[in-house]
């Protein structure tokens, strides 16, 4: 995985970028993306004006948007056909991490939370999902692994 702008991550190691993308691909097609499948793909952070017109150019929404996936697969019958051996070059994924923390501000959630929800759905989509039941349960169960809701502390009077 190679990560550009990744000091706009807030935090977040690269290693951890990796982990969101190792447990969605392993939550989704497990017999595709073992434990030692070589994955490629290449993640960019930009700006909410970059990512605005990568909107506008390529879904025609001249507007920020929290991540964008360009995949090199057509569907999932296509990534179920690629070889079963050797690195699998899933695409790119670009994202705008000052939208996804001004989307967490607005949630009540963590950074970190948001991050793991919005990177595994931009996954999920390069493997085929589109916004079907199952791609969310995905989503929902590694982002509640990775990044699990905090319970607030209570003040002391």
């Amino acid at each position: 995985m190679t990560l550009r702008g990744g000091e706009t991550l807030r935090g977040l190691t690269p290693f951890f970028v990796r982990r969101i993308l190792r447990e969605t691909l392993v939550a989704s097609f497990p017999q595709v993306f073992g434990p030692d499948r070589v994955v490629c793909l290449d993640v960019a952070c930009v700006s909410d004006a970059e990512i605005a017109k990568l909107n506008g150019d390529y879904r025609k929404r001249a507007k920020p948007t929290d991540i964008l996936s360009f995949g090199n697969f057509e569907g999932l019958s296509a990534l179920r056909a690629a070889p079963k051996a050797g690195p699998i070059d899933l695409g790119q994924i670009v994202l705008s991490p000052e939208f996804i923390a001004r989307s967490a501000a607005e949630d009540g959630v963590s950074w970190r939370r948001e991050f793991t929800y919005v990177f595994s759905h931009g996954v999920l989509h390069l493997v085929g999902f589109d916004h079907e039941e199952q791609m969310f349960d995905i989503q929902d169960t590694v982002t509640n692994m990775l990044a699990p809701v905090r319970a607030k502390k209570a003040k002391s009077v």
